[in-house]
């Protein structure tokens, strides 16, 4: 997407200060715009379903953090390698150590968006289902954790439950959708490689759309019928969001997307 205008690979976060953007030779348009986007525009135009936001958010972004810290792990391996007679098995740790470090780093803005997402419809989740109590239930329910740490004690499990079940459903929405995806069009020659890295981004960034209903608690509606269309909106913008990615037409990811959905709620319904 884009080169290092003095034609040498930088070293730093700060060198990327002097990029350019690179044109295509075919239509003499600029490849990916987004580069030079403030985050505010970009995201209004993700929720607008544009292609090209989409597209810099999943791929871009992605690729300049992991090309970023494969090239600092290649220049630290260089400094500190290269020792002879150490230990194999400290070695082999401080390996692994490392490379899951450097997963943590290459992935850490998908794993803070991952983790607001999450601690939101767990928060959603519990307010909704709280709110659908009879009001007797729920006084008894309060009354029976008034007094001492029952009441700490009592809410970190719920809390933990909640969070369980929420992790379980998201994970089980990505897997789904990518077995699904990757399996029909994973290797199509037209169209970019679906890989499970990016229709998991593509998933979570899409299904953030269904935690809008956040302003309805803040401002009590009596009818359900709004948080049934933003959910069914966030449904449509996965399905919308895996097209535009990936290329795949619209029955393979909007048959994934149903699949995974029916299985989210045939576990929900059997776990009670």
């Amino acid at each position: 997407m884009y080169e290092a205008a003095s034609g040498k690979q930088s070293t730093s976060k700060g060198d990327l200060s002097t990029i350019k953007l690179n044109v295509c030779s075919k239509c003499n348009n600029t490849v990916d715009k987004y580069i030079e986007y403030d985050n505010f525009i970009l995201f209004i135009d993700i929720l607008l379903l544009n292609a090209g936001a989409f597209r810099h958010l999943i791929f871009n972004v992605l690729e300049d953090e992991e090309v970023y810290y494969r090239h600092v792990s290649e220049h630290q391996c260089a400094d500190t390698g290269g020792g002879a007679g150490a230990g194999a098995g400290t070695g082999e740790d401080h390996r692994t150590k490392s490379k899951l470090w450097r997963a943590v780093r290459r992935h850490r803005k998908f794993l803070r968006l991952y983790t607001v997402c999450v601690l939101f419809e767990v928060y959603l989740s519990w307010a909704y289902e709280e709110r659908n109590l009879p009001l007797d239930v729920l006084e008894a329910v309060r009354g029976r954790h008034s007094v001492g740490s029952a009441v700490g004690a009592g809410y970190v499990r719920v809390y933990l439950l909640y969070l369980a079940r929420c992790v379980a459903g998201s994970a089980v929405m990505q897997v789904l959708v990518a077995a699904v995806v990757v399996a029909f069009y994973g290797h199509s020659g037209h169209a970019p490689p679906a890989g499970w890295q990016s229709v998991g981004m593509v998933v979570v960034v899409t299904q953030a759309v269904k935690l809008l209903p956040v302003v309805m608690l803040i401002w009590p509606y009596e009818s359900q019928v709004p948080v049934q269309i933003v959910r069914c909106l966030g449904n449509c913008y996965t399905v919308e969001g895996l097209r535009i990615v990936l290329g795949c037409p619209r029955t393979v990811a909007a048959a994934a997307v149903v699949l995974a959905l029916s299985t989210k709620m045939l576990l929900r319904f059997l776990c009670g």
